[in-house]
């Protein structure tokens, strides 16, 4: 298996294989542990801005074109190929394209863009195959829910472009939208079921990165969901933002908060905005958010468990041969959480 890297303007997924074949142990059982290391993850290329130049080969590996001859809407950000041969493309506004095979070149369309908000990093980020396609036929997609606070629609429904209006402004007093994990059937001609919702609503992201993250199956065929924790990527976060824009302000302030006591010694802390988000596990009394999180969900009852709390921003994970769980959480700029 190679690292893909989507070349909108060729229109290509071109992989990097590494030439040597490499021994594996068996796999064992996942146990409850987090790895946490560096990822070698698909890049987000947004079309227009990528480079027409072939990949440069690395020494130990070689170019091979896996598929192409269509051309995306917007960045590629999945890409799951089904124990059938067919491969599914998620792309971040909400298209999610269904290859028959890798020569197909004309693929079907799965849309969900009228729900999703994609806009800078949010959208559809997350895609899984059931690992037991097609007799198992369900594909699982994870994205931010535009709509989903307040009824607030931020996206074009028309065109398709979202974007965040000022107010309440992309990185002031941000446009806030929730995450949504669902599911749905796909037949044998490519045709989807309606999408049925699995947890709605657990993830509250406020400013428009740190948002819906990564979707995998696990060797013990549970899933496993990765989230940010939604705050501003700029100044400490803790919940201050909000308020500020527009007569009345569009967005409160603290918009992502739970429940708090107005009474506590430090309301802004018991409020669990920004960052103290990925911290909600560590208080009782308030609804469980999943923010900065990484959780195990039961595929068909939706059945949450919370693996790892505090992070920044889980972009992408893998299980390793031996079922550990990596998982690239995206830093700050001086030091870590």
């Amino acid at each position: 298996m190679g690292v893909g890297i989507p070349d909108p303007t060729l229109g290509q997924h071109t992989y990097l294989r590494q030439r040597s074949s490499i021994a594996m142990p068996a796999r064992r059982p996942i146990g409850w542990f987090l790895a946490f290391g560096l990822l070698v993850v698909m890049f987000l290329v947004i079309p227009g801005h990528a480079s027409a130049d072939p990949v440069a080969e690395q020494p130990g590996f070689y170019v091979e074109d896996v598929f192409g001859g269509y051309q995306p809407e917007s960045s590629i950000t999945a890409i799951r190929f089904a124990p059938d041969g067919r491969a599914f493309v998620a792309e971040r506004r909400g298209r999610i394209l269904v290859f028959d095979s890798i020569s197909d070149t004309t693929p079907d369309v799965i849309d969900l863009t009228n729900q999703v908000h994609g806009f800078w990093d949010r959208g559809l980020l997350g895609l899984a195959v059931d690992p037991d396609f097609p007799a198992e036929p369900w594909i699982y997609v994870f994205y931010t829910r535009d709509g989903s606070w307040q009824g607030q629609i931020w996206g074009d429904l028309i065109s398709g472009n979202d974007s965040c209006p000022d107010p309440p402004g992309q990185t002031a007093d941000g446009c806030v939208v929730m995450g949504r994990l669902s599911r749905m059937t796909i037949d044998a001609n490519n045709n989807e079921g309606p999408e049925q919702p699995i947890l709605d609503g657990k993830w509250c992201f406020q400013f428009p990165s740190h948002s819906a993250d990564d979707l995998v199956f696990g060797p013990d065929g549970m899933l496993y969901v990765s989230a940010g924790d939604g705050a501003s990527f700029g100044p400490v976060d803790y919940g201050q933002h909000g308020g500020t824009q527009g007569s009345p302000p569009v967005v409160p302030q603290n918009p992502c908060a739970d429940p708090f006591d107005p009474e506590a010694e430090d309301p802004a802390v018991t409020g669990e905005g920004g960052m103290l988000r990925s911290q909600d596990i560590r208080t009782s009394g308030d609804p469980l958010g999943y923010n900065g999180a990484v959780v195990l969900i039961a595929p068909e009852t939706g059945d949450a468990q919370m693996l790892a709390h505090g992070l920044r921003n889980p972009y992408r994970m893998a299980f390793g041969p031996d079922g550990a769980l990596f998982v690239g959480d995206v830093g700050w700029g001086i030091w870590e959480e």
